[in-house]
């Protein structure tokens, strides 16, 4: 995620310097080169959005990794520099200053992270607001979709809980001769009844 964004706002400054990153199937549809890119606004918006919404795809796993977190100072190491990438790329969705020129975010907006996110509800508000945002000036709803995805994610740090919980039970369960069936279930991605061996 944060390396996609790297490449997103360095397009021109890459591209100067005979570095190419973006992937093909972004722009080869919409231009012969990357210089028309920059020369036909239309196509290259169309580009860069797509390259912009490629990466915001992985913003569910993003928040899933951040849940898993419990230490506070790693909590934060780790969310801070996703946040600002997000913010990086609503700075540059459907923005044609990026076809010619490096594109940050404010220096205002990197302390507001440094000093307000503390937890992770603190952070996922802050990914759902700025996709929010973007959502607006999103016209193919790919944005709305992973809007969806997070809002329906499960808890996934309660889910691992519950697994490990269950994997020791079970473990304990094969050590007193205990036969545990396991299955699925919508509860529980790792459900386990006991019943008592036959003799």
């Amino acid at each position: 995620f944060l390396q996609k964004t790297n490449i997103t706002r360095d397009f021109a400054e890459d591209l100067e310097m005979g570095r190419i990153f973006w992937p093909e199937e972004s722009w080869k549809n919409k231009a012969e080169n990357l210089k028309e890119l920059q020369a036909s606004e239309t196509k290259g918006l169309a580009a860069l959005n797509e390259v912009i919404i490629n990466a915001l795809n992985h913003v569910p796993a993003c928040l899933e990794f951040l849940e898993c977190l419990e230490n506070q100072q790693v909590f934060r190491f780790c969310a801070i520099p996703q946040l600002m990438a997000i913010a990086t790329l609503e700075e540059l969705f459907d923005n044609k200053k990026v076809l010619h020129e490096n594109v940050k975010i404010r220096k205002g907006k990197t302390a507001k992270y440094f000093m307000s996110i503390q937890d992770f509800d603190t952070a996922k508000k802050e990914f759902t607001y700025i996709l929010k945002k973007m959502e607006k000036k999103d016209k193919t709803g790919q944005i709305k979709s992973i809007l969806k995805k997070i809002k329906y994610m499960k808890n996934i740090s309660k889910n691992l809980n519950k697994f490990f919980l269950d994997f020791f039970k079970y473990v304990n369960c094969c050590k007193k001769s205990v036969s545990p069936e396991i299955h699925t279930s919508s509860s529980s991605p790792f459900c386990i009844e006991y019943t008592e061996r036959l003799a």
